[in-house]
C-alpha cells in the first residue's frame, strides 16, 4: 500500500491464494488444485513454491507442509514466520518494521496495535496447542482478548483456532459467547454447529 516493497506478492486475497503464484505452476499441479486452491490443497503449493522458487517466503502462521517437501527450519522475521531451506539464513529486519506499541498497556489506546496483540498472542496459542501445551494457550488467548476486546470476531476467532486443535469444549464456549452478543450471526451459528464433526471453521 505504501509501495515500500513492490517486490513482495502478497499471496493470500480474500481469503484465497493469489492465482498468479500458480502462473508457472507445473500443469498437472494447476488442474489438480484449480485457479482457487481449498485449504487442504495449499500443502501441495507451499511444498512447490519451495523447490520451484529462490525468493523468500514468508507465512501467517507455519503451515504443514507435505513429507517430501524440501526440509525448511522456521524462524520468526518481525510478525511473520520465514521458511528457511538449506542454506538460506534470517534476514535482518529493519528497526522501523516492528510495531512501536505491542505491550498490553501501550495498546490499549491504538486499535491497530491491539489488533496486532491479538493475532501475535492467537498465533502464539497456536503453537502452543500444537505442543498439547493447553494451559499456555488459554493464557495467551485470553490475554489476547482482554486487549483487543472480547467483540463477535474476536470470540470467533479464538474459536476457530481451538476447533481447528479439536479443542471442542474452549471453541463451544467461545462461540456461544459471540452469540449471545449477536445471536443472528451465521457464521458462528455455522461454527458452533462443525463443531461436532469437527469440520474446519470460517473465520
Amino acid at each position: 500500500m505504501e509501495g515500500i516493497r513492490r517486490d513482495v506478492t502478497l499471496g493470500r486475497v480474500n481469503g484465497y491464494l493469489a492465482p498468479e503464484l500458480l502462473a508457472d505452476a507445473p500443469e498437472e499441479l494447476r488442474e489438480a488444485v484449480g485457479p482457487f486452491p481449498r485449504r487442504r490443497e495449499e500443502s501441495r503449493v507451499f511444498a512447490w513454491m519451495l523447490e520451484a522458487t529462490d525468493r523468500p517466503l514468508y507465512f501467517e502462521r507455519r503451515p504443514t507442509l507435505p513429507a517430501d517437501a524440501p526440509p525448511v527450519r522456521w524462524v520468526r522475521e518481525g510478525l511473520a514466520w520465514r521458511a528457511l531451506r538449506a542454506g538460506e539464513a534470517p534476514a535482518e529486519v529493519p528497526p522501523r518494521l516492528f510495531w512501536r506499541s505491542l505491550e498490553e498497556d501501550a495498546a490499549a489506546g491504538d486499535y491497530t496495535a491491539r489488533s496486532v496483540v491479538l493475532a501475535l498472542r492467537l498465533t502464539a496459542a497456536d503453537e502452543a496447542l500444537k505442543a498439547g501445551r493447553d494451559l499456555l494457550a488459554n493464557q495467551l488467548v485470553t490475554e489476547g482478548l482482554e486487549t483487543y476486546g472480547r467483540d463477535v470476531r474476536s470470540l470467533n476467532n479464538a474459536g476457530t483456532l481451538f476447533a481447528r486443535h479439536g479443542r471442542r469444549e474452549a471453541a463451544a464456549a467461545l462461540f456461544e459467547e459471540a452469540l449471545a452478543l449477536d445471536p443472528g450471526n451465521e457464521t458462528v451459528r455455522r461454527n458452533l454447529k462443525r463443531l461436532s464433526g469437527l469440520e474446519t471453521a470460517d473465520r
